[in-house]
């Protein structure tokens, strides 16, 4: 009788994991929901403009935006409050020794068209969420995904995450260097 009842409670554990896996699982992708939203009310800001874009977050707070001109790239970093109005905005154009990286990121056959929120097998070791999307004219999305920081295998180009993890935080470094000017 002891027996059936270790086995039963064996069981009832198992089955009890297998559903908070399951209820972490859904809370993951709610949240890459809720990122995906905030990410196309910032890229709402550009929708008069018909060029492809690319988006990167991280916390639903920092954004760097990159538009694809015709001869050059546009770069655009917001700062937004928890609510996701913008409190910072501003833009300049990219080094010319970044065009052939961002030539690349901007091929859209090196993306896949599936919202990925997770990986397997994956080496993280970062809190922070991240969000990720290239959109074309026509607003259709490439090589989307939400997954924490840094998160290794990369579902984009390394290099071109390096840039954008790179450029996104020179921003923010430069935002509060500004805030705390002497008096």
């Amino acid at each position: 009788m002891n027996k059936h009842i270790i086995i039963f409670s064996l069981f009832l554990s198992a089955i009890s994991c297998e559903a908070q896996n399951e209820v972490q699982k859904r809370k993951i992708d709610s949240l890459a929901y809720l990122s995906r939203a905030k990410a196309d009310a910032i890229l709402g800001t550009f929708d008069k403009i018909k060029t492809a874009k690319v988006l990167f977050s991280i916390s639903d707070e920092f954004y760097f935006v990159i538009l694809k001109e015709s001869n050059h790239f546009e770069e655009y970093y917001f700062h937004t409050d928890s609510v996701g109005d913008i409190k910072v905005k501003h833009n300049s154009r990219t080094p010319k020794k970044y065009h052939k990286l961002l030539i690349k990121a901007f091929n859209f056959c090196n993306y896949k068209n599936d919202f990925v929120t997770r990986v397997l097998n994956p080496k993280e070791s970062n809190v922070n969420l991240s969000y990720f999307v290239l959109k074309d004219e026509d607003g259709r999305r490439f090589g989307e995904y939400s997954l924490l920081v840094i998160t290794v295998p990369y579902p984009i180009d390394i290099q071109f995450h390096s840039y954008l993890l790179k450029s996104l935080l020179s921003e923010y470094s430069n935002e509060a260097k500004n805030q705390i000017k002497p008096n």
